[in-house]
């Protein structure tokens, strides 16, 4: 997650230089609090003392503006890279889960912004400022009471956090409680059944431990509220008389100093208080952290990438569907192309995912290169274009581009006459089959992948539509694989290669025409 934080460099520059001044200027508060009363010339500490707390809170200010900026600059940029990466692995799968999966990139990325982002830069800040007072009080009077009042606040400030989180804990608990309450009244209330005195008897039992529990937890809450108010006061009383021991042993004390110490009791407990808090959130927000890169993000390590495709060769490979086995043993090269000739959609479309990964052998192996293509992100040089090619329910430029990058790519012209026809729709409901087909292909022109897998593309659209994008993918695309129920003596003349799935008993096979 951090990453985020250092790719957003000129607002966290500005964030580091905007609490480097305002500690400065915290600094200068604190100094000059002292001075006042020992200075001869109390008018320009007075001065000084009233520039450097409004300079403190306006600096202040204008860098929790930009922490809450980074926060939702943040959200924005793990959206996009959340969804750009699971697209890009699993585009297949979203179809089913759409719904689902946008509600979880949401609802994680808010969370995160405010239990991870937020606090993060907010402990820097902290944590500057702390540092500062620290050292400027303990110049400015001693360093002794200083380091026992900050223990002190720190011990203080994590005992205040464990009964901050049983109280949020049993809070959750009593609404639950009271959600069941609520519950069970309204089905009580809505119920049409006739009610004997027997069930009378066991919902008024029922209808009292709910009673009882709700009363038990509230008034276990009130009782930690109770103990945190006592302790804050208690804490407070200690430190007071801790100072005031220390003043009296201390003779020599000047009252701008006592008053420095009084600052520093409230300061280190501001300070100290939101740092534990911090840390709190932090350490709640790895979990989420955790479960969000097991559902989203790839744990393995990271594939090669290839620079160029030269071949995807199938070595025996036996691919299974719950309806039928192919078997393919043939060698595609990425300069030359082919046509299959196949009447079953089953078939070529298993052999389609077989070239995306989205379907794994269950016997052979798929080579890239003459090497195992697991270890390889063919992603960018092999593109495969099929019926489950996802159609985003958004405009004609988003479809397009957010399939393989980021929605601000410049779309790749095909002519006018097909531009026109898309540019103008912005919803599902207004691409017809034949739009659908004109984003599909659109998608492979902005690729400009080494080699395309095409599944029945150009057989979906009409006639002439058909054969002008057939007639310019064999011009644009060097490596091209066209899987297709209709073909003829013209449209084989095209192509390098011929092949054909045959139906060998009840199993199919790949092979050369």
């Amino acid at each position: 997650m951090n990453k985020y934080i250092f790719r957003e460099k000129g607002n966290l520059i500005l964030h580091i230089a905007l609490t480097a001044i305002a500690s400065v200027f915290l600094a200068l508060t604190i100094v000059f609090t002292k001075n006042l009363f020992i200075s001869d010339n109390t008018k320009i500490c007075v001065i000084v003392l009233a520039l450097s707390m409004v300079l403190f809170v306006g600096l202040n200010y204008l860098k929790n503006r930009v922490i809450y900026n980074m926060g939702l600059i943040f959200v924005e940029q793990f959206k996009r890279d959340l969804f750009h990466s699971v697209i890009s692995k699993n585009f297949f799968e979203i179809k089913g889960s759409s719904k689902d999966f946008s509600n979880q990139i949401s609802s994680t990325s808010v969370y995160l912004k405010e239990y991870y982002i937020i606090p993060t830069l907010q402990l820097i800040s902290d944590l500057t400022m702390l540092v500062v007072c620290f050292f400027t009080i303990g110049y400015t009077v001693s360093f002794v009471p200083v380091i026992v009042l900050s223990i002190a606040v720190f011990v203080f400030g994590v005992i205040n956090s464990k009964i901050d989180k049983s109280i949020i804990e049993k809070k959750t608990d009593t609404s639950k409680l009271r959600e069941r309450y609520v519950y069970f009244l309204d089905d009580f209330l809505n119920s049409k059944k006739v009610i004997n005195s027997k069930v009378n008897s066991s919902l008024e039992q029922v209808h009292a431990r709910l009673i009882d529990d709700i009363s038990e937890k509230v008034s276990q809450l009130d009782k930690e509220e109770l103990i945190k108010s006592s302790l804050q006061i208690l804490f407070m009383s200690i430190c007071c008389l801790g100072m005031t021991m220390f003043v009296f042993e201390n003779k020599s004390i000047t009252s701008g100093e006592i008053i420095v110490l009084l600052m520093s009791l409230s300061i280190f407990y501001h300070f100290i208080s939101k740092i534990v808090r911090q840390f709190y959130l932090i350490s709640q927000s790895q979990s989420k952290i955790s479960e969000l890169e097991e559902n989203f993000m790839d744990q393995e390590s990271p594939k090669k990438l290839v620079d160029k495709l030269d071949s995807v060769e199938f070595r025996d490979v036996k691919l299974y569907s719950p309806n039928l086995k192919l078997k393919v043993n043939y060698t595609f090269n990425s300069d030359e192309k082919y046509l299959i000739v196949c009447e079953n959609d089953e078939v070529i479309n298993l052999l389609a995912k077989a070239f995306n990964q989205s379907e794994t052998p269950q016997s052979g192996a798929i080579m890239v290169n003459s090497m195992p293509i697991e270890e390889f992100d063919i992603s960018n040089n092999l593109l495969v274009t099929y019926d489950e090619s996802y159609i985003f329910d958004t405009d004609f430029a988003n479809n397009v581009t957010l399939f393989h990058s980021f929605p601000d790519q410049k779309i790749i012209a095909l002519s006018k006459m097909y531009d026109d026809e898309l540019v103008e729709k912005q919803r599902y409901r207004e691409y017809s089959q034949k739009d659908k087909s004109l984003i599909r292909y659109k998608r492979m022109i902005n690729q400009n992948a080494n080699m395309n897998v095409v599944v029945n593309l150009f057989d979906n659209l009409d006639d002439i539509t058909g054969n002008i994008l057939l007639q310019d993918s064999l011009v644009r695309f060097k490596g091209l694989i066209y899987c297709s129920k209709k073909t003829n003596d013209e449209m084989k003349s095209k192509f390098d290669k011929i092949l054909k799935v045959e139906n060998i008993d009840d199993d199919y096979l790949l092979v050369e025409e």
